[in-house]
């Protein structure tokens, strides 16, 4: 394959490469396993799935509500390649925990935007005082 790729990267390493495959071929999709990326075409790229446990908490204690976390992380998932509406996959609540079921590359970002919303929360609520 020898597309030519313009781009400037910014953001994290993720979004990155999945601007550059979208630009080279937007049929290609990466996972990571074993600390290394695997490319190739939708559907035929392997995935492991992990169970994680994200503690919310610090996000409930701002008044986020854990179900309505859940809802807003598989609705934020649905819209992109790294859907949680893969077969296997989940994103249930219990208290402050939520057990999320997905491949690493969606832990990632399932990760960084939980940070974000707690930033976004912390920073509104430095400013509300």
């Amino acid at each position: 394959m020898e597309t030519p790729i313009h781009l400037k990267p910014e953001g994290p390493a993720t979004e990155v490469l999945d601007a550059v495959l979208a630009q080279a071929d937007g049929s290609m999709t990466w996972v990571l396993q074993h600390r290394a990326s695997l490319v190739g075409p939708e559907g035929r790229v392997p995935s492991d799935y992990a169970l994680r446990i994200f503690d919310v908490t610090p996000l409930i204690e701002r008044n986020f509500d854990a179900y309505e976390l859940c809802d807003f992380l598989s609705d934020f998932a649905g819209g992109s390649p790294w859907t949680c509406e893969r077969h296997g996959t989940s994103i249930e609540s219990a208290g402050p925990l939520l057990f999320i079921l997905v491949d690493d590359r969606t832990h990632i970002r399932i990760e960084a935007l939980l940070e974000r919303l707690l930033n976004f929360a912390a920073e509104a609520e430095a400013r509300a005082t």
